[in-house]
């Protein structure tokens, strides 16, 4: 007998939902509507993450995530770029030692330029994760 896989399938087990139902100011309403869509949620998921969040952040902000995103993928694209005609420059033979400094200057640009939307983008999704029990 296999120790992992038990002898018999075990069936998963059907999940009822159950609702809750809370009464809101129009102000309220509109309110929580605001910040769902600033997240990209609906309100229902809006209001579960919140209810049921166990971290003292509050989410991040989903336009920020894409900002960050935005940046990193153009430093992205330039370091692609430059690392394509450096590649075509080596082959061709047309790359001195001046040349492929400056090269060299590029891509430790892109890698510092890098580093800070990168960080931004951990702390946010730092936000996710459940503290640490205390």
């Amino acid at each position: 007998m296999d120790p992992i896989t038990p002898e018999t399938p075990v069936a998963p087990v059907a999940l009822k939902t159950k609702t809750l139902k809370i009464h809101l100011t129009p102000a309220q309403d509109a309110r929580v509507k605001t910040m769902a869509h600033k997240h990209e949620l609906s309100k229902s998921e809006f209001g579960r993450l919140r209810i049921l969040d166990e971290t003292d952040h509050s989410l991040p902000d989903a336009g920020k995530l894409e900002d960050i995103a935005r940046k990193l993928a153009g430093i992205a694209n330039n370091i692609n770029q430059n690392t394509a005609a450096t590649n075509a420059a080596q082959k061709s033979g047309t790359l001195n030692s001046k040349q492929f400094a400056a090269m060299h200057k590029v891509f430790t640009d892109g890698l510092e330029a890098w580093a800070e939307p990168l960080a931004e983008l951990r702390a946010e999704l730092q936000k996710f994760k459940k503290p640490a029990a205390k």
